[in-house]
């Protein structure tokens, strides 16, 4: 995320987690999907926007790592 704010032309003011649903199919595996209002500023303009998420966590030599995110905008709103 830190990256995603670095390289794009906005940055993530706040953020709030509802439904949290998490499943663990091995000991090194983790699914966690939710949804997420996040308040933005993009160009200036400071924005509302909630989102569906999931990612899929492995669990490796190193500790847990993220091997894959997706994120779907719900609602009317901009990028959805």
């Amino acid at each position: 995320m830190g990256k995603m704010t670095e390289e794009g032309k906005w940055t993530l003011e706040d953020y709030a987690f509802d439904d949290v649903q998490i499943s663990i199919p091995s000991p090194d595996v983790a699914i966690i999907a939710y949804t997420v209002k996040q308040t933005v500023k993009m160009n200036g303009k400071r924005q509302e926007m909630r989102a569906a998420d999931s990612s899929t966590w492995l669990r490796g030599k190193d500790g847990w790592q993220c091997h894959a995110h997706s994120e779907t905008m719900l609602g009317d709103q901009p990028g959805a």
